[in-house]
């Protein structure tokens, strides 16, 4: 009875891990995805600044509104990338208390009368 535990125990953490593995592999691909749309984003913002910037129209507001522009910009791509770990990590914590919450065996049926 100890060793179908043990092996039931070791097949769960495996499965743990598995899991944790493929929620870490999601983390990466969702974190290099919005860090790479950020550079793209910040490459066609920076168009239309450029072009106001070298008609030399309002040059100091435009600068400041860049300034705006970019910092709100990062900060939001900012947000997306810690959103997506700390969902990662939730990920990873409810996958752990699973392997670990004790499991039911298939439940009996009564025959009916």
């Amino acid at each position: 009875m100890k060793a179908i535990k043990k092996t039931t125990q070791k097949a769960g953490e495996k499965a743990v891990r598995r899991s944790a593995k493929a929620a870490g592999l999601v983390e990466d691909t969702v974190d290099q995805g919005a860090r790479a749309v950020h550079g793209i984003h910040r490459s066609i913002s920076d168009l239309p600044f450029n072009v106001l910037h070298r008609l030399g129209v309002m040059d100091q507001t435009i600068s400041e509104i860049k300034r705006i522009h970019d910092t709100s910009v990062d900060a939001i791509y900012e947000t997306i990338c810690d959103v997506n770990h700390r969902v990662s990590k939730m990920t990873e914590d409810l996958l752990e208390e699973e392997a670990v919450r004790p499991k039911k065996g298939p439940a009996k049926q009564q025959a009916s009368a």
